[in-house]
C-alpha cells in the first residue's frame, strides 16, 4: 500500500469513526440525552408546570425555603422550587399576585 493511499484510508476510516462513534448505544453523548443534569428542576424536565396548569395553583408560601427558582408561569399561575438544588427540594404554584412578588424577591439571582 503505497504513503498516500494509506493516508487516505486512515483520513476516512478517522472521520466515519467520528461519525458513527455518537450512535453507539452505550456512548455518554446518548446517555446524557436520555438523563438530562440533575440540577434540571423535574417540573422543567417534564415541562408539567408550563405546559398545562396545575390542578391546584393555590400552594402555601409559608413553608417554602430558600435557595428558591422561579420555574415558569402557565397564565396567572407561577411556579417556584423551593430549597432549590437540595434532596428536599419541593415545587410550588400559585396565582395569589402578593405570593408571587414575596417569593420572586426571594429567587436566586
Amino acid at each position: 500500500m503505497s504513503r498516500k493511499s494509506q493516508l487516505l484510508f486512515t483520513t476516512v476510516f478517522f472521520f466515519a469513526a467520528l461519525l458513527l462513534l455518537p450512535l453507539r448505544v452505550g456512548h455518554p453523548l446518548n446517555a446524557a440525552a436520555a438523563n438530562p443534569a440533575p440540577s434540571v428542576p423535574k417540573a422543567l424536565r417534564s415541562g408539567a408546570c408550563l405546559s398545562a396548569a396545575p390542578p391546584t395553583c393555590n400552594d402555601p408560601i409559608d413553608k417554602c425555603a430558600k435557595p428558591v427558582k422561579y420555574l415558569g408561569a402557565n397564565g396567572n399561575c407561577a411556579c417556584f422550587a423551593c430549597e432549590y438544588g437540595k434532596a428536599t427540594q419541593k415545587n410550588i404554584c400559585t396565582e395569589n399576585p402578593k405570593d408571587k412578588q414575596t417569593l420572586l424577591a426571594e429567587t436566586l439571582p
